[in-house]
């Protein structure tokens, strides 16, 4: 009977991929035609279904890559004829089941990605160096999109923008127990394969002891265990091991300190307990005091009072009752938490905008990490202090709470309050009568707009036709005498 409820509470979880991703045939062809143009969407995802929690941390991430490939990937129709194409370009998203996961592609036509560029400009921007980069694959160069600092918005670069929000996709993808690839040939195209579970509540964690606390691991990202003397560790920082075709590899080993500050361990001298973790091109030796062994284990988030703990993504209930904090494994895997990162790393590199003269404070209002960090890195970029929250409520707050701001951005469709709800408490309050507010959203339709209008929204941007340009000169127009 267990058995039987289990596998009818998944059903119940789960919907139609092809359901949810109804509307992005249309959101293509308008983002298309406002660039003039020419697009086919071609999907390719009946008969899959996924998990509700699944879906909903799939949909900002997939939102971003779709308005990505046509935004920045698939060019115009003289540049596709000049260079031997159909003057219409091909934008494809597939489904498929893989095990107890699913393979989403996104692939596109355009002008794909060259990796020796995105070398350049790593090095330009101080994430890596010469040597480095000179060492370095087309698969690893093309992994550095996805590293926090590696910005392309400079719309001088071939990179088109690629780079912008990839990090919070990987990061996002991640937080579901997902994977993100990318492929991409120089003129020909760029593919983009996401691998997420089916379900998000049921699976095998490996249960690890460090010190006092013990932490769950995804055991799916378990290569294998194996110990070494700490002698044999390269500076203390990594360990030699074979790869897949028993070629040598360093693999860095995980700085538990980085990864929580709180824990003051270092690697013990003697014979090291190391757990070899791998997602797609990155891996790690997380070492450990003892393994516990696997356990079916239920998962569950954190929820929003813990929502910044990032070092954990939720926790697992096991079959038993214990309750362990399962780690976030992007967090594991980033360089950034190892023994062996480079400082330089942690360089950001943002693009020269013309800055307002006066420091104006905006507030962005956005449920979607990803739009709220790219929308706030451009104000940012302008000169302005920016204020984020990420739902009507919170944006309410903070604007309640006497804090002065010159204008404000807002999604529509947010949970607690959403973009219009806090728009109309706005022009009923006195002291935000006057305030500029500009609405941001998916919503399209004249009717979204002329009820936003009617509302007092003082400008209305929809996302999928979002242009950076257009961002930067409604702000502007609101905010310069």
């Amino acid at each position: 009977w267990g058995a039987q409820l289990d596998a009818q509470t998944r059903e119940l979880r789960h919907l139609p991929l092809d359901h949810a991703l109804q509307h992005y045939p249309r959101a293509v062809r308008d983002l298309a035609t406002s660039q003039g143009k020419q697009v086919r969407l071609e999907q390719d995802v009946s008969g899959v279904e996924v998990d509700r929690q699944v879906l909903n941390g799939l949909a900002d991430p997939l939102l971003h890559l779709i308005r990505n490939a046509v935004d920045h990937g698939i060019e115009t129709p003289e540049v596709r004829v000049a260079a031997s194409k159909s003057p219409e370009g091909y934008l494809r998203l597939i489904a498929e089941p893989a095990g107890d996961s699913i393979r989403l592609i996104v692939e596109d036509d355009g002008a794909g990605i060259d990796p020796e560029h995105v070398k350049r400009k790593a090095v330009e921007r101080g994430l890596i160096d010469g040597p480095t980069a000179a060492q370095m694959t087309d698969a690893e160069a093309l992994a550095l999109i996805f590293e926090q600092g590696f910005s392309t918005r400079d719309q001088v670069t071939d990179l088109s923008g690629r780079g912008i929000g990839m990090d919070v996709v990987r990061r996002q993808v991640g937080a579901i127990g997902g994977t993100v690839e990318i492929e991409s040939l120089p003129g020909e195209g760029t593919t983009v394969t996401l691998v997420v579970p089916i379900s998000s509540s049921v699976g095998t964690v490996l249960a690890v002891i460090v010190g006092d606390a013990r932490f769950a691991l995804p055991a799916k990202d378990v290569e294998r265990v194996d110990f070494v003397e700490y002698e044999e560790l390269i500076d203390g920082a990594e360990v030699e091991v074979a790869d897949s075709v028993d070629r040598p590899m360093r693999v860095p080993l995980l700085d538990w300190r980085k990864l929580i500050p709180t824990m003051t361990r270092e690697v013990p001298r003697g014979r090291l307990t190391l757990v070899f973790v791998r997602r797609g091109g990155r891996a790690v030796a997380v070492w450990v005091d003892d393994i516990q062994g696997e356990r079916e284990a239920m998962t569950r988030p954190l929820g929003d009072f813990l929502a910044g703990v990032r070092a954990c993504r939720g926790v697992a209930i096991t079959n038993g009752g214990d309750v362990i904090p399962l780690l976030n494994m992007n967090e594991v895997l980033s360089p950034e938490n190892t023994i062996s990162t480079d400082p330089r790393r942690s360089v950001r590199a943002t693009l020269e905008l013309p800055r307002i003269a006066r420091q104006h404070r905006a507030l962005v209002v956005e449920d979607s990490e990803i739009t709220r960090a790219l929308v706030a890195g451009i104000l940012r970029d302008m000169g302005l202090h920016v204020t984020e929250a990420d739902d009507g409520w919170h944006g309410w707050e903070l604007l309640d709470q006497n804090e002065r701001f010159d204008i404000v951005l807002t999604d529509v469709q947010m949970p607690r309050m959403d973009g219009l709800e806090l728009l109309a408490k706005l022009r009923t309050d006195g002291r935000f009568a006057e305030l500029p507010v500009v609405i941001l959203t998916t919503l399209g339709e004249a009717a979204d707009k002329e009820r936003a209008l009617k509302l007092g929204a003082s400008g209305y941007l929809v996302k999928l036709n979002f242009q950076e340009k257009e961002l930067i000169r409604t702000v502007r127009r609101f905010l310069e005498p």
